[in-house]
Protein backbone atom coordinates (compact mmCIF):
# COMPACT_ATOMS: atom_id res chain seq x y z
CA UNK A 1 0.00 0.00 0.00
CA UNK A 2 1.29 3.39 -0.91
CA UNK A 3 2.26 5.83 1.55
CA UNK A 4 -1.33 8.34 0.77
CA UNK A 5 -3.38 5.14 0.19
CA UNK A 6 -2.19 4.22 3.90
CA UNK A 7 -2.83 8.08 5.03
CA UNK A 8 -6.17 8.44 3.57
CA UNK A 9 -7.24 4.56 4.85
CA UNK A 10 -6.08 5.74 8.71
CA UNK A 11 -7.67 9.16 8.53
CA UNK A 12 -10.62 8.08 7.05
CA UNK A 13 -11.07 4.89 9.22
CA UNK A 14 -10.21 6.74 12.64
CA UNK A 15 -12.66 9.94 11.64
CA UNK A 16 -15.71 7.16 11.57
CA UNK A 17 -15.08 5.45 14.80
CA UNK A 18 -15.28 6.65 18.14
CA UNK A 19 -12.53 4.67 18.94
CA UNK A 20 -9.67 7.00 17.62
CA UNK A 21 -9.82 9.48 20.27
CA UNK A 22 -7.49 11.74 18.61
CA UNK A 23 -9.39 12.34 16.08
CA UNK A 24 -13.08 13.05 16.89
CA UNK A 25 -12.81 16.66 17.12
CA UNK A 26 -11.28 16.44 13.64
CA UNK A 27 -14.05 14.05 12.50
CA UNK A 28 -16.55 17.16 12.71
CA UNK A 29 -14.41 18.53 9.23
CA UNK A 30 -13.33 15.61 7.68
CA UNK A 31 -9.74 14.66 5.30
CA UNK A 32 -8.45 17.72 4.22
CA UNK A 33 -8.32 18.88 0.05
CA UNK A 34 -6.55 21.00 -1.04
CA UNK A 35 -8.05 23.69 -3.71
CA UNK A 36 -5.26 25.63 -5.67
CA UNK A 37 -7.75 28.34 -7.43
CA UNK A 38 -6.42 31.90 -8.72
CA UNK A 39 -8.18 34.63 -6.61
CA UNK A 40 -5.72 37.26 -7.89
CA UNK A 41 -4.01 38.05 -11.16
CA UNK A 42 -5.05 37.38 -14.65
CA UNK A 43 -6.86 34.52 -13.75
CA UNK A 44 -8.93 35.72 -10.99
CA UNK A 45 -12.02 36.26 -12.97
CA UNK A 46 -13.27 32.65 -11.96
CA UNK A 47 -11.28 31.57 -8.94
CA UNK A 48 -14.35 31.97 -6.55
CA UNK A 49 -16.49 30.51 -8.99
CA UNK A 50 -15.17 27.62 -9.00
CA UNK A 51 -14.15 27.34 -5.50
CA UNK A 52 -18.22 27.13 -4.61
CA UNK A 53 -18.59 24.85 -6.83
CA UNK A 54 -15.49 22.65 -4.89
CA UNK A 55 -17.61 23.68 -1.80
CA UNK A 56 -21.12 23.11 -2.45
CA UNK A 57 -19.89 19.55 -3.61
CA UNK A 58 -18.09 19.10 -0.57
CA UNK A 59 -21.57 19.63 1.31
CA UNK A 60 -23.44 17.36 -1.25
CA UNK A 61 -20.98 14.67 -0.33
CA UNK A 62 -20.86 15.21 3.43
CA UNK A 63 -24.61 15.28 3.49
CA UNK A 64 -25.01 12.21 1.83
CA UNK A 65 -22.40 10.22 3.69
CA UNK A 66 -24.06 10.65 6.75
CA UNK A 67 -21.10 9.60 9.09
CA UNK A 68 -19.34 12.60 10.09
CA UNK A 69 -17.25 15.13 7.65
CA UNK A 70 -15.73 12.75 4.67
CA UNK A 71 -13.95 15.74 3.60
CA UNK A 72 -13.50 19.35 4.15
CA UNK A 73 -12.04 22.27 2.00
CA UNK A 74 -8.69 24.24 1.83
CA UNK A 75 -8.06 26.59 -0.61
CA UNK A 76 -5.04 28.35 -1.46
CA UNK A 77 -4.57 31.40 -4.06
CA UNK A 78 -2.08 30.82 -6.99
CA UNK A 79 -2.08 34.49 -7.82
CA UNK A 80 -2.18 33.51 -11.27
CA UNK A 81 1.53 33.44 -11.34
CA UNK A 82 3.89 30.08 -11.28
CA UNK A 83 6.49 31.05 -8.32
CA UNK A 84 3.57 32.39 -5.67
CA UNK A 85 1.35 29.44 -6.93
CA UNK A 86 4.45 26.89 -6.25
CA UNK A 87 4.72 28.22 -2.60
CA UNK A 88 0.69 28.28 -2.16
CA UNK A 89 1.46 24.40 -3.28
CA UNK A 90 4.11 23.47 -0.53
CA UNK A 91 1.66 25.13 1.99
CA UNK A 92 -1.05 22.88 1.34
CA UNK A 93 1.14 19.97 1.21
CA UNK A 94 3.61 20.41 4.15
CA UNK A 95 1.66 22.69 6.33
CA UNK A 96 -1.94 22.25 6.25
CA UNK A 97 -1.38 18.60 5.14
CA UNK A 98 -4.01 17.52 2.66
CA UNK A 99 -4.45 14.24 1.15
CA UNK A 100 -5.24 14.96 -2.08
CA UNK A 101 -5.09 18.27 -4.87
CA UNK A 102 -7.88 19.49 -6.97
CA UNK A 103 -6.68 22.48 -9.61
CA UNK A 104 -5.00 24.46 -10.21
CA UNK A 105 -5.95 26.40 -13.49
CA UNK A 106 -2.91 27.76 -14.26
CA UNK A 107 -0.85 24.83 -16.66
CA UNK A 108 2.76 25.88 -15.89
CA UNK A 109 1.88 25.76 -12.24
CA UNK A 110 1.06 22.16 -12.77
CA UNK A 111 4.30 21.26 -14.95
CA UNK A 112 6.38 23.17 -11.91
CA UNK A 113 4.21 20.70 -9.23
CA UNK A 114 5.26 17.53 -10.75
CA UNK A 115 7.62 16.60 -8.75
CA UNK A 116 6.01 18.20 -5.74
CA UNK A 117 3.06 15.70 -6.35
CA UNK A 118 5.39 12.74 -6.82
CA UNK A 119 7.39 13.36 -3.67
CA UNK A 120 4.48 14.26 -1.56
CA UNK A 121 2.87 10.30 -2.85
CA UNK A 122 -0.35 12.55 -3.90
CA UNK A 123 -3.24 12.42 -6.43
CA UNK A 124 -3.84 15.58 -8.30
CA UNK A 125 -7.35 16.08 -9.94
CA UNK A 126 -7.04 18.68 -12.81
CA UNK A 127 -10.99 19.75 -13.60
CA UNK A 128 -9.28 22.76 -15.94
CA UNK A 129 -7.48 23.00 -19.03
CA UNK A 130 -4.28 21.00 -18.70
CA UNK A 131 -1.29 20.80 -21.02
CA UNK A 132 -0.92 17.11 -22.19
CA UNK A 133 2.06 16.19 -20.95
CA UNK A 134 0.80 15.49 -17.61
CA UNK A 135 -0.63 12.66 -18.92
CA UNK A 136 1.97 11.51 -21.87
CA UNK A 137 4.34 9.03 -21.00
CA UNK A 138 2.56 7.16 -18.38
CA UNK A 139 2.25 3.14 -17.97
CA UNK A 140 -0.73 2.47 -16.14
CA UNK A 141 0.97 -1.22 -15.55
CA UNK A 142 4.32 0.59 -13.99
CA UNK A 143 3.66 3.96 -12.96
CA UNK A 144 1.27 5.05 -9.99
CA UNK A 145 -1.94 7.39 -11.54
CA UNK A 146 -1.49 10.52 -9.46
CA UNK A 147 -3.11 12.70 -12.24
CA UNK A 148 -6.92 12.61 -13.53
CA UNK A 149 -8.06 15.03 -16.52
CA UNK A 150 -11.30 15.84 -16.36
CA UNK A 151 -11.84 18.14 -19.47
CA UNK A 152 -10.89 17.88 -23.04
CA UNK A 153 -7.16 17.99 -23.82
CA UNK A 154 -5.79 20.45 -26.50
CA UNK A 155 -5.70 18.03 -28.84
CA UNK A 156 -9.26 17.40 -28.86
CA UNK A 157 -10.13 20.94 -28.70
CA UNK A 158 -7.52 22.07 -31.28
CA UNK A 159 -8.60 19.39 -33.80
CA UNK A 160 -12.29 20.28 -33.21
CA UNK A 161 -11.20 23.95 -33.66
CA UNK A 162 -9.26 23.40 -37.16
CA UNK A 163 -11.67 21.45 -38.60
CA UNK A 164 -15.15 23.48 -37.72
CA UNK A 165 -13.44 26.53 -39.59
CA UNK A 166 -12.19 24.21 -42.89
CA UNK A 167 -15.81 22.96 -42.89
CA UNK A 168 -16.74 26.72 -43.07
CA UNK A 169 -14.66 27.35 -46.00
CA UNK A 170 -11.94 28.99 -44.43
CA UNK A 171 -8.50 28.33 -46.04
CA UNK A 172 -6.11 30.89 -44.73
CA UNK A 173 -5.99 31.23 -41.10
CA UNK A 174 -3.18 33.40 -38.65
CA UNK A 175 -3.41 32.39 -35.03
CA UNK A 176 -2.37 35.06 -32.46
CA UNK A 177 -2.00 33.26 -28.99
CA UNK A 178 -0.90 34.60 -25.35
CA UNK A 179 2.68 33.11 -24.11
CA UNK A 180 1.86 30.27 -22.21
CA UNK A 181 2.01 26.37 -22.24
CA UNK A 182 -1.90 25.82 -23.10
CA UNK A 183 -1.90 28.44 -25.37
CA UNK A 184 1.31 27.51 -27.16
CA UNK A 185 -0.06 23.55 -27.66
CA UNK A 186 -3.26 25.00 -28.75
CA UNK A 187 -1.59 27.06 -31.40
CA UNK A 188 0.41 24.01 -32.48
CA UNK A 189 -2.54 21.47 -32.43
CA UNK A 190 -4.67 24.06 -34.49
CA UNK A 191 -2.31 24.48 -37.25
CA UNK A 192 -0.58 21.12 -37.47
CA UNK A 193 -4.38 19.75 -38.05
CA UNK A 194 -5.77 22.88 -40.85
CA UNK A 195 -2.40 21.97 -42.86
CA UNK A 196 -3.16 18.62 -42.63
CA UNK A 197 -6.91 19.23 -43.69
CA UNK A 198 -4.51 21.68 -46.76
CA UNK A 199 -5.15 25.13 -45.12
CA UNK A 200 -2.92 27.66 -45.06
CA UNK A 201 -1.05 29.54 -41.99
CA UNK A 202 0.32 32.36 -42.67
CA UNK A 203 0.76 33.35 -39.30
CA UNK A 204 1.62 31.82 -35.91
CA UNK A 205 2.65 33.85 -32.89
CA UNK A 206 3.03 35.49 -29.72
CA UNK A 207 0.52 38.45 -29.64
CA UNK A 208 2.48 39.97 -26.95
CA UNK A 209 5.14 40.45 -29.49
CA UNK A 210 4.87 44.16 -30.69
CA UNK A 211 3.48 45.08 -34.09
CA UNK A 212 2.07 41.51 -34.39
CA UNK A 213 -1.34 42.28 -34.97
CA UNK A 214 -0.84 44.42 -37.31
CA UNK A 215 1.31 42.35 -39.06
CA UNK A 216 -1.81 39.45 -39.16
CA UNK A 217 -4.07 42.12 -40.50
CA UNK A 218 -1.89 43.11 -43.49
CA UNK A 219 -1.55 39.64 -44.70
CA UNK A 220 -5.64 39.39 -44.73
CA UNK A 221 -6.32 36.36 -43.70
CA UNK A 222 -9.87 34.62 -44.50
CA UNK A 223 -9.85 33.95 -40.29
CA UNK A 224 -8.29 35.02 -37.07
CA UNK A 225 -7.65 32.17 -34.37
CA UNK A 226 -6.93 34.28 -31.01
CA UNK A 227 -6.09 31.85 -28.30
CA UNK A 228 -5.86 34.00 -25.50
CA UNK A 229 -7.28 34.41 -22.08
CA UNK A 230 -9.84 37.07 -21.41
CA UNK A 231 -7.12 40.23 -19.96
CA UNK A 232 -5.00 39.71 -23.54
CA UNK A 233 -7.46 38.63 -25.47
CA UNK A 234 -10.06 41.72 -25.12
CA UNK A 235 -6.78 44.09 -25.25
CA UNK A 236 -5.93 42.66 -28.47
CA UNK A 237 -9.09 43.15 -30.20
CA UNK A 238 -9.42 46.59 -28.71
CA UNK A 239 -6.51 46.94 -30.73
CA UNK A 240 -8.21 45.41 -33.92
CA UNK A 241 -11.11 48.18 -33.64
CA UNK A 242 -8.51 50.87 -33.99
CA UNK A 243 -7.10 49.18 -36.92
CA UNK A 244 -10.76 49.22 -38.65
CA UNK A 245 -10.17 46.05 -39.75
CA UNK A 246 -13.03 43.13 -40.37
CA UNK A 247 -12.16 39.35 -40.20
CA UNK A 248 -13.91 36.06 -38.99
CA UNK A 249 -12.74 34.91 -35.40
CA UNK A 250 -12.73 31.75 -33.76
CA UNK A 251 -11.94 31.56 -30.40
CA UNK A 252 -10.66 28.87 -27.49
CA UNK A 253 -12.57 27.65 -24.00
CA UNK A 254 -11.02 30.58 -21.92
CA UNK A 255 -12.86 33.51 -23.51
CA UNK A 256 -16.93 31.86 -23.01
CA UNK A 257 -17.37 34.05 -20.67
CA UNK A 258 -19.66 37.45 -20.27
CA UNK A 259 -16.83 39.32 -18.36
CA UNK A 260 -14.63 38.75 -21.73
CA UNK A 261 -17.59 40.58 -23.55
CA UNK A 262 -17.81 43.15 -21.19
CA UNK A 263 -14.17 44.20 -22.46
CA UNK A 264 -14.97 44.12 -26.17
CA UNK A 265 -16.01 46.85 -28.54
CA UNK A 266 -19.94 46.39 -29.30
CA UNK A 267 -20.42 44.81 -33.20
CA UNK A 268 -16.62 43.67 -32.71
CA UNK A 269 -16.94 39.92 -32.72
CA UNK A 270 -20.37 39.23 -34.07
CA UNK A 271 -20.11 36.09 -35.87
CA UNK A 272 -17.48 34.73 -34.09
CA UNK A 273 -16.88 30.92 -33.75
CA UNK A 274 -15.95 29.49 -30.08
CA UNK A 275 -15.44 25.86 -28.68
CA UNK A 276 -15.93 25.00 -25.03
CA UNK A 277 -16.58 21.52 -23.36
CA UNK A 278 -20.13 20.97 -23.57
CA UNK A 279 -21.84 20.67 -20.32
CA UNK A 280 -25.33 17.40 -20.75
CA UNK A 281 -28.51 19.02 -21.16
CA UNK A 282 -30.00 16.56 -18.04
CA UNK A 283 -27.28 18.55 -16.14
CA UNK A 284 -27.60 22.34 -17.25
CA UNK A 285 -31.16 23.12 -15.96
CA UNK A 286 -30.45 21.35 -12.40
CA UNK A 287 -27.12 21.59 -11.50
CA UNK A 288 -27.55 25.29 -12.22
CA UNK A 289 -30.57 26.23 -10.13
CA UNK A 290 -29.26 24.00 -7.24
CA UNK A 291 -25.78 26.22 -7.60
CA UNK A 292 -27.73 29.75 -7.84
CA UNK A 293 -30.16 28.53 -5.22
CA UNK A 294 -26.95 27.74 -2.83
CA UNK A 295 -24.65 31.12 -4.06
CA UNK A 296 -26.85 33.91 -3.85
CA UNK A 297 -28.58 33.96 -7.25
CA UNK A 298 -24.56 33.31 -9.16
CA UNK A 299 -24.57 30.91 -12.26
CA UNK A 300 -22.07 28.59 -12.32
CA UNK A 301 -19.24 28.99 -15.31
CA UNK A 302 -19.20 25.98 -16.94
CA UNK A 303 -15.64 25.14 -15.57
CA UNK A 304 -17.48 24.68 -12.17
CA UNK A 305 -19.32 21.53 -13.16
CA UNK A 306 -15.83 19.93 -13.80
CA UNK A 307 -15.09 21.16 -10.12
CA UNK A 308 -17.43 19.97 -8.80
CA UNK A 309 -17.45 16.26 -10.00
CA UNK A 310 -13.88 15.98 -9.33
CA UNK A 311 -14.31 16.95 -5.26
CA UNK A 312 -17.47 13.71 -5.40
CA UNK A 313 -15.35 11.19 -7.60
CA UNK A 314 -12.18 11.34 -5.33
CA UNK A 315 -14.86 11.65 -2.47
CA UNK A 316 -16.45 8.09 -3.53
CA UNK A 317 -12.49 6.74 -4.43
CA UNK A 318 -11.83 7.47 -0.62
CA UNK A 319 -14.63 5.69 0.58
CA UNK A 320 -14.36 2.75 -1.51
CA UNK A 321 -10.60 2.34 -0.52
CA UNK A 322 -12.07 2.74 3.19
CA UNK A 323 -14.24 -0.06 2.68
CA UNK A 324 -11.82 -2.33 1.02
CA UNK A 325 -9.50 -2.01 3.64
CA UNK A 326 -5.79 -1.76 4.08
CA UNK A 327 -5.04 -3.59 0.46
CA UNK A 328 -2.49 -2.89 -2.52
CA UNK A 329 -4.61 -0.38 -4.64
CA UNK A 330 -3.86 3.22 -4.82
CA UNK A 331 -6.20 6.02 -4.19
CA UNK A 332 -5.68 6.34 -8.05
CA UNK A 333 -7.01 2.78 -9.15
CA UNK A 334 -9.74 3.81 -6.58
CA UNK A 335 -11.09 6.38 -8.66
CA UNK A 336 -11.14 4.60 -12.07
CA UNK A 337 -13.44 1.86 -10.23
CA UNK A 338 -15.85 4.35 -8.93
CA UNK A 339 -15.88 6.35 -12.23
CA UNK A 340 -16.45 4.13 -15.26
CA UNK A 341 -18.23 0.56 -15.92
CA UNK A 342 -19.07 -1.67 -14.56
CA UNK A 343 -20.56 -0.62 -11.81
CA UNK A 344 -24.24 0.73 -11.07
CA UNK A 345 -25.00 4.46 -12.15
CA UNK A 346 -24.64 7.16 -9.64
CA UNK A 347 -25.69 10.27 -10.94
CA UNK A 348 -24.34 13.54 -9.26
CA UNK A 349 -27.66 14.78 -7.67
CA UNK A 350 -28.09 11.10 -5.82
CA UNK A 351 -25.25 10.97 -3.86
CA UNK A 352 -26.29 8.88 -1.27
CA UNK A 353 -27.03 5.86 -3.80
CA UNK A 354 -23.64 5.65 -4.17
CA UNK A 355 -22.60 5.67 -0.45
CA UNK A 356 -25.23 3.24 0.18
CA UNK A 357 -23.88 0.75 -2.28
CA UNK A 358 -20.66 1.41 -1.50
CA UNK A 359 -21.30 0.20 1.96
CA UNK A 360 -22.80 -2.84 0.62
CA UNK A 361 -19.93 -3.63 -1.32
CA UNK A 362 -21.05 -3.07 -4.48
CA UNK A 363 -19.39 -1.11 -7.68
CA UNK A 364 -20.72 2.10 -8.88
CA UNK A 365 -20.38 4.43 -11.78
CA UNK A 366 -20.24 7.50 -11.50
CA UNK A 367 -21.92 10.34 -13.82
CA UNK A 368 -21.26 13.63 -13.04
CA UNK A 369 -23.14 16.82 -13.91
CA UNK A 370 -20.09 17.66 -16.21
CA UNK A 371 -20.99 14.18 -18.12
CA UNK A 372 -19.59 10.79 -17.83
CA UNK A 373 -16.50 11.04 -16.19
CA UNK A 374 -15.19 7.68 -17.74
CA UNK A 375 -11.33 8.15 -17.34
CA UNK A 376 -8.52 6.19 -19.77
CA UNK A 377 -6.42 4.00 -17.98
CA UNK A 378 -3.83 6.52 -17.55
CA UNK A 379 -5.87 9.01 -16.58
CA UNK A 380 -7.43 11.12 -19.37
CA UNK A 381 -10.66 11.77 -20.03
CA UNK A 382 -11.95 9.07 -22.25
CA UNK A 383 -15.46 11.06 -23.78
CA UNK A 384 -17.57 13.35 -24.15
CA UNK A 385 -18.94 16.75 -26.23
CA UNK A 386 -17.28 19.76 -27.25
CA UNK A 387 -20.31 22.92 -27.54
CA UNK A 388 -19.60 25.21 -30.67
CA UNK A 389 -21.13 28.54 -29.18
CA UNK A 390 -20.98 31.89 -31.30
CA UNK A 391 -21.33 35.35 -30.48
CA UNK A 392 -24.85 37.61 -31.78
CA UNK A 393 -25.66 40.75 -30.30
CA UNK A 394 -22.36 40.93 -28.17
CA UNK A 395 -23.72 37.77 -26.48
CA UNK A 396 -22.09 34.49 -26.32
CA UNK A 397 -24.83 31.70 -27.40
CA UNK A 398 -24.59 28.19 -27.34
CA UNK A 399 -24.87 26.52 -31.19
CA UNK A 400 -24.15 22.69 -32.20
CA UNK A 401 -22.30 20.02 -30.47
CA UNK A 402 -19.30 18.18 -31.56
CA UNK A 403 -18.23 14.42 -30.14
CA UNK A 404 -14.27 14.58 -29.62
CA UNK A 405 -12.36 13.97 -32.09
CA UNK A 406 -9.23 12.48 -32.92
CA UNK A 407 -6.02 14.35 -34.29
CA UNK A 408 -4.64 13.68 -37.87
CA UNK A 409 -1.64 12.37 -37.26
Amino acid sequence: MSRCALIIFLLVFCWQHTGCIDSLERSREGAPIGVLLPFTGDLAAGGYNLERAVLMAAEDVNTAHGIGGLVHIVTADTHSDVQRGMQSAENLIHNQKVISLIGPENTDIIKQMIPLVEQADLVQLLPGLTAPEIMDGIDPEEDDLRWFRLSPSVEMIGCTLAKRMYADGVRKVGLLYEPGDYTEKLADNVSRVFEDLDGDVVLSVDVLQPGKVSECASLAPDAVVLLAFPLVASSVLRDWAVMGTKTQWYFAPMVNTDAFMLNVPPGLVDGAVGVSPSIPFRSVNDFNSKFRARWFGDAPFDAAYFYYDALVVLAFAMESMRISGAGDDTLGEHILRVSGPPGTIVDWDDLGLGFSLLSQGQQINYRGASGTVDFKPNGDIDSGLLQFWTVRDHTIQATSLSPFVECLK
